[in-house]
């Protein structure tokens, strides 16, 4: 499992660009320049991972034209990113979590009035299965596979994808806080009546370009810690239900145990008494 992950990290940092560099295949895109150049950079490199179906549909990126004066589109694009990367895996493990209990259910539980551990698991099955049911009602999940009970290599497809695009969308920012009114986030009529010293605009455009570093650095850490949990969880989920399985079935055995030997040891103790009266 070691070597698979370690892998999986070489496969990742191989194929998302580095922030301080362009590929051969993008060079063209160099001419372009802010929101233009991002469009170029992330439709020819990231095409190639984009996902034939997605499990969630995602919210783009704040385009210019989009955004109000003197709004903070480095934060809004750190929303919108994780908030596009938790739901995609939210999707994918309700999706399993779906599969996994119908597959119990039909597989390993059998209905008999006979075996009460059938019908305690069967209510609890069903009213997982119920709330599932209604938490997709509220998200904007999509093409909702109904018999796999794993999804690694979709969570990885669409979550690689948007990955890739918001890296090319942090090399935007860093050009779109290039211009003075951008890092100030003021109006133009408030930069009219106030005057910068050139220290404090020359420390905030590097304030804003270091933030932009850090985030590439944490969002790169971060999503391979949550595909690698996301790997544990879809391993081990089939196992927990069935450990749940054993679990009430052990207690259905000792309430019969305790049913079949109580009976026994007063039999014994009555026993017991009649020979001590004799």
């Amino acid at each position: 499992m070691k070597t698979f992950f370690y892998i999986l990290t070489l496969f990742i940092i191989s194929i998302v660009p580095s922030i301080q560099t362009v590929s051969a295949e993008l060079k063209n895109c160099e001419t372009l320049s802010w929101y233009e150049k991002y469009t170029c950079q992330s439709t020819n490199h990231c095409k190639k991972y984009k996902p034939e179906k997605v499990s969630y549909r995602v919210e783009k990126f704040e385009t210019p034209d989009t955004l109000k004066v003197g709004e903070n589109i480095f934060e809004k694009a750190q929303f919108r990113y994780r908030e596009n990367q938790n739901w995609i895996y939210a999707c994918s493990i309700m999706m399993i979590q779906q599969n996994t209990l119908n597959l119990i259910k039909q597989k390993l539980i059998k209905i008999d009035k006979t075996w009460s551990t059938s019908s305690k698991m069967q209510r609890k099955i069903e009213l997982q299965l119920n709330k599932l049911k209604n938490l997709w009602k509220n998200k904007n999940c999509k093409n909702i596979n109904k018999k796999s009970i794993y999804a690694k290599k979709e969570v990885l497809t669409e979550s690689m994808y948007q990955f890739c695009q918001y890296r090319f969308y942090l090399e935007y920012m860093k050009d779109y806080y290039a211009d003075i009114n951008n890092v100030l986030e003021k109006s133009p009529s408030e930069l009219e009546v106030q005057t910068y010293w050139i220290t404090y605009i020359a420390r905030e455009h590097a304030r804003k370009q270091q933030e932009i570093l850090e985030e590439s650095d944490h969002a790169q850490l971060v999503f391979n810690l949550a595909f690698e949990s996301y790997i544990w969880y879809e391993s081990n989920l089939w196992i927990h239900i069935l450990l749940e399985l054993i679990k009430e079935d052990l207690i259905v055995y000792r309430e019969k145990l305790h049913k079949a030997i109580s009976p026994i040891s007063q039999v014994v103790y009555k026993i017991n008494n009649a020979m001590s009266i004799h």
